[in-house]
């Protein structure tokens, strides 16, 4: 190629010789013309010499053509193929890193059948599932027993707990090692880890569970005993649905004191045992001693317990450690219960809570909100568990404290109190009844 002459019989050079190779081709071969960049495609006739070079090397390339495409076409042919015929996977191998133990977990196969049932889709659909009851009742238990039973069914499930709204997002921490462990190729999730942004990690966590072929996972909220709801002043109290991924779909399985969560799922409740052979069973594998189903001072026990997980396995742990009698337990049980609770050691599989305190949140929870309600509890525990309505407590309303008259006055106060209570599973209603009764 020549230079090309402009204005002023001044010549350059437009186009360079390099710029005839197209950059990385392994194919290319430059061709030269002898005529500057106005003139390389003009021809005097079809002897000349440029002439003669761009069509013989056109020739050429018109005889190769049908083979080059139709080779193109094929590779584009088997690329489209194998992008059909891949899946994308998002499979996170299960661990009980994080999940509470249920060693002593017995029973509750009505209560599993339930779940299982409710979680019969393939999570293209969403599906919430909230585990309801007193604290100690077992819920935790019940959705380890769950996970662990199904846990090839789901492609991925990760334990959160729920306790406040910091340990919730630890618990999005940890599962986004998890996840990046798996897929590195989320350098986003790397980034924010790195930077420790734990609302940033949620952010892309969300993303990834909302991906258009990625519904077979399972999310397990522990504990969200404190949701933010209308009349929950609390200032901890928060919103899990927040922490829901954006699509609509997955499995989500709640464990919950509250029962005014039951608006986001269905409701499975979790209540006491009811077979004595359960509470046995529990207090015979924690406590270490045999022939628990033939000593009648353990039947007398579990009675006394009423079939309550947590305070089974506390009185079958304290009992594996010291060499008092049953009888001795069940005396001590009735004359210092505030003190034996004391001093029960603490248990690995309800987070190191015991009886006293885990009941004594619910209650204190209750007199933050309603303190009436909360005076109407205790005054409830002299009634041992027996029924109780509201024309029962106003027959006896006179001369009655401040509080006690507030919540007998009408029926709505009576109610409101009533709802708050068994919003905390700590009572029932009584069916075809307007009686309420104290569960434990």
């Amino acid at each position: 190629m020549f230079p090309t002459r402009i204005a002023l019989g001044k010549e350059i050079m437009v186009v360079p010789q390099a710029s005839a190779i197209v950059p990385g081709a392994t194919n290319a071969e430059p061709v030269a013309i002898p005529a500057d960049h106005l003139n390389m495609v003009k021809f005097a006739s079809r002897q000349n010499g440029g002439y003669e070079t761009v069509s013989g090397h056109l020739q050429l390339l018109a005889e190769e053509a049908p083979e080059a495409i139709g080779a193109r076409w094929e590779e584009q042919d088997r690329i489209r193929k194998a992008q059909a015929n891949v899946k994308k996977d998002f499979t996170v191998p299960f661990s009980l890193s994080g999940i509470p133990e249920a060693k002593n977990f017995v029973g509750r196969k009505e209560e599993l059948a339930k779940i299982k049932e409710a979680f019969q889709g393939d999570g293209s659909q969403r599906t919430v599932v909230l585990l309801h009851g007193l604290g100690g009742i077992g819920k935790t238990q019940l959705a380890v027993t769950f996970v662990k039973e199904h846990r090839d069914t789901y492609s991925a499930i990760f334990w959160l707990n729920g306790k406040n709204e910091g340990t919730l997002k630890q618990s999005f921490a940890v599962m986004a090692n998890r996840l990046y462990k798996e897929y590195p190729s989320l350098a986003l999730l790397r980034t924010a880890v790195e930077a420790k942004d734990v609302d940033q990690i949620v952010v892309i966590i969300r993303k990834w569970l909302s991906a258009e072929e990625n519904h077979r996972w399972m999310l397990v909220f522990d504990n969200i005993d404190n949701p933010k709801l209308p009349g929950n002043k609390d200032p901890q109290a928060y919103d899990v649905r927040l922490y829901f991924p954006e699509a609509y779909q997955g499995s989500i399985l709640i464990t919950t004191r509250s029962s005014r969560l039951r608006e986001i799922g269905k409701v499975v409740s979790v209540r006491k045992l009811v077979d004595i052979r359960e509470s046995i069973a529990i207090l015979t594998s924690t406590s270490g001693r045999v022939n628990l189903d033939r000593d009648t001072y353990a039947t007398d026990l579990v009675d006394q317990l009423d079939g309550l997980p947590l305070a089974l396995t506390t009185a079958g742990a304290y009992l594996s450690q010291v060499s008092t009698s049953l009888e001795d337990y069940l005396r001590h049980y009735r004359t210092s219960w505030l003190k034996l609770q004391q001093t029960s050691p603490e248990l690995l599989s309800y987070e190191d809570r015991a009886l006293y305190t885990t009941w004594n949140l619910s209650f204190k929870h209750i007199k933050s909100q309603n303190e009436s309600a909360g005076n109407l509890l205790r005054l409830w525990a002299y009634f041992d568990n027996q029924d109780v309505w509201f024309q029962l407590l106003a027959a006896g309303s006179e001369g009655s404290p401040v509080w006690f008259a507030t919540i007998v006055n009408d029926e709505l106060s009576f109610n409101e109190a009533i709802r708050l209570l068994s919003d905390h599973a700590l009572i029932e209603s009584l069916e075809m009844s307007e009686k309420y009764r104290w569960l434990y």
